[in-house]
């Protein structure tokens, strides 16, 4: 019996295996679930991500950032002790169909700068001026969508619209052109997925 008691306390090799065998294959699973406990939390970080990129996508009104720019203006302009400017729908329409125009050709330059496109060779802009006969300015901005360097994040319609000023802010000939002795405006603005673009037009006349 002593023997037989001695034997039983022995581990015996192939338990000795089995335990190692196991210990690996648990050591396995364990890295295998974090590994996709990795996976699953990137994919899922990229999901809201996009979801965040996204979202703001799909409520982006190009009209609303319009009339924000030009409360932002006005506010710029009662600042400094300045005369509200007024909307004229004959100018938003001047202004939305150039804002359009440059994203549409990927252009950035002012309305009177011509090019050998025939596409270009009749402004929008020229015919109010031919029509009416009298002084109108013009500023224009690129916003990227998303983040800028100087604004920081761009994704909802009022970011972008504070953004499109603050740009103008930024920029002293725009900037005097925003103060200037007008009483009339127009905005316009066209964006897809990765910039808006943005044509404001001054004029000392009301009332197109």
């Amino acid at each position: 019996m002593k023997g037989f008691n001695k034997g039983l306390t022995h581990e015996r090799p192939w338990t000795k295996l089995y335990t190692e065998s196991l210990a690996r294959k648990t050591y396995i699973v364990r890295r295998a679930l974090d590994s996709m406990t990795w996976v699953f939390s990137v994919l899922a970080g990229a999901l809201l991500l996009s979801a965040a990129l996204l979202f703001p996508t799909l409520l982006r009104d190009e009209t609303v950032i319009e009339g924000e720019v030009a409360r932002l203006v006005n506010e710029e302009r009662d600042r400094h002790a300045l005369n509200p400017l007024v909307f004229d729908s004959v100018l938003g329409h001047v202004a939305e169909t150039y804002s359009k125009r440059m994203l549409t050709y990927q252009f950035f330059w002012h309305n009177r700068q011509l090019t050998e496109d025939e596409a270009f060779r009749r402004q929008p802009i020229d015919s109010v001026i031919e029509r009416y006969g009298f002084y109108i300015a013009e500023n224009i901005v690129e916003t990227p969508v998303g983040f800028s360097s100087i604004c920081g994040l761009t994704l909802t319609n009022r970011q972008i619209a504070k953004c499109m000023v603050e740009l103008w802010r930024e920029s002293k000939p725009h900037y005097t052109t925003m103060l200037g002795t007008y009483s009339a405006t127009g905005v316009g603005v066209a964006c897809d997925l990765f910039e808006c673009k943005g044509t404001q037009y001054f004029t000392p006349r009301a009332g197109l």
